[in-house]
């Protein structure tokens, strides 16, 4: 078997989200997922167009599986390149379409949490399926 005959496999990640980010993923407002982390991990450069991600509550279960595509690296992040990211895709990640107090709260929460990251992935979220209730 040659390179080309190789089956392709793909990988799955499991990855954490706040409940209001799950319950925008579920409803489809938002379509971009993100990944930071303070070095590099099982993540970062490894993911691939194609890789099933499983949508895992912050200290709870994983309630979804998706299909992660357009994936872009960042790596050596310091607080300016972090409120570019902030600045650049704060609209899609935290979904400004449905702002509330309670999301502007949820965007401040959300890029302290990141502040300190030195690598980020971003990527869109196709095929969302449910695995329990959300």
């Amino acid at each position: 078997m040659n390179k080309q005959d190789a089956p392709i496999i793909e990988k799955t990640y499991t990855i954490e989200f706040s409940k209001e980010s799950l319950e925008k993923i579920s409803r489809g407002q938002r379509m971009l997922g993100s990944h930071f982390s303070k070095e590099k991990d099982e993540i970062y450069g490894a993911i691939k167009p194609g890789d099933t991600i499983h949508l895992k509550e912050e200290n709870g279960p994983v309630i979804a599986k998706a299909i992660a595509e357009n994936i872009r690296f960042y790596p050596y992040l310091d607080e300016e390149k972090i409120i570019s990211m902030k600045y650049t895709h704060n609209h899609a990640l935290l979904d400004d379409r449905y702002l509330s107090r309670n999301s502007l709260l949820e965007d401040d929460a959300f890029w302290n949490k990141v502040k300190t990251s030195r690598y980020a992935t971003l990527f869109t979220i196709k095929n969302v399926e449910k695995l329990s209730k959300i």
